[in-house]
């Protein structure tokens, strides 16, 4: 085997920071530059819950494919298809880092499909479904419940929305998304969107624009910064 890898030059002395144990290394991984925020908080979440308890202790350079295996097995007799998938991914990234800083050689993460997941469809309302909620909310969540079902926006996209963010007095009415908010960090969070494909301008349907007016006037205070959604407090919706 030695000989076929030094043909093959993948040939790897072993080193000492392969001795690292996957809960040190993915510590370490968890906190380089360049990750949102939101972002780390479900690499912890899925490193607390489903990796770091069975996983953690080994030795990264002697997690084999099998081991793997075993936990992905074991991991989904007690947890869903999507939490297992998505802890699935968080390890095949790790490991795929591992083989960039030549810590280990190949990846043990070789489930054909393992971190591959498609959600059931998602039940779309109606129009009288559509009016009857906009009608049974608040009026101050009316607007947003109707900018979120005509303009499939996502909910933390249509808080994080501001009034320089509309554009209602031309010909072709338009909403841009610049920004997104969370929660998960405990506290209202102002981020952009995870890819630059999600920052986008939508056409607002003209039945649209009144109510969002009508909103604006009533419940939105004045100035180019001012969230458009808020909750009587003034909190993002």
């Amino acid at each position: 085997t030695v000989q076929a890898d030094t043909l093959r030059q993948t040939l790897r002395m072993p080193t000492s920071a392969g001795k690292v144990t996957l809960a040190e290394y993915a510590s370490s991984w968890n906190k380089r530059p360049g990750i949102k925020e939101t972002t780390r908080k479900d690499y912890e979440s899925d490193l607390r819950n489903h990796l770091l308890p069975t996983l953690g202790s080994h030795r990264i350079d002697r997690i084999t494919p099998n081991i793997v295996r075993s936990w992905y097995n074991e991991l989904s007799m007690r947890t869903g298809e999507a939490a297992l998938k998505r802890a699935y991914r968080t390890l095949s990234a790790i490991m795929g880092q591992a083989v960039n800083d030549e810590i280990i050689s190949t990846s043990p993460c070789k489930i054909k499909n393992g971190g591959k997941f498609k959600g059931a469809e998602r039940p779309v309302l109606s129009i009288e479904e559509l009016d009857s909620l906009a009608l049974s909310v608040p009026e101050r969540y009316s607007a947003l419940a109707q900018v979120l079902a005509w303009l499939a926006v996502r909910p933390g996209e249509a808080c994080a929305l501001r009034r320089s963010d509309m554009n209602l007095d031309s010909g072709n009415p338009t909403i841009t998304i610049r920004r997104r908010i969370s929660t998960k960090t405990g506290t209202f969070a102002f981020d952009t969107p995870k890819t630059e494909a999600g920052k986008r301008t939508i056409s607002v349907p003209p039945h649209l624009v009144p109510i969002i007016r009508d909103h604006l006037l009533k419940f939105t205070s004045l100035g180019d910064d001012s969230i458009v959604f808020t909750t009587s407090s003034g909190n993002p919706a």
